[in-house]
């Protein structure tokens, strides 16, 4: 399965996706690459910044509705 294949069916299962989660789950480590891939692909994935412990900032990334394409 293609990564970008596994980061797709992550967000439709779980919802949300992180860096950290990425790495873990799946041995992805670019995971911003793959999220772009996707938005690529007609995606509507939405980020939003949060803060780990070590004040570090990363992606939280999540599955929005599906774009209407134009007719």
């Amino acid at each position: 399965m293609k990564q970008t294949d596994q980061v797709l069916a992550h967000l439709k299962r779980y919802g949300t996706i992180t860096q950290a989660e990425a790495i873990a789950e799946y041995n992805i480590w670019r995971l911003a690459a793959r999220i772009c891939e996707l938005r690529e692909q007609g995606n509507n994935i939405h980020t939003r910044m949060i803060k780990g412990a070590s004040g570090r900032s990363s992606g939280l990334y999540s599955l929005g509705k599906a774009k209407r394409r134009a007719a």
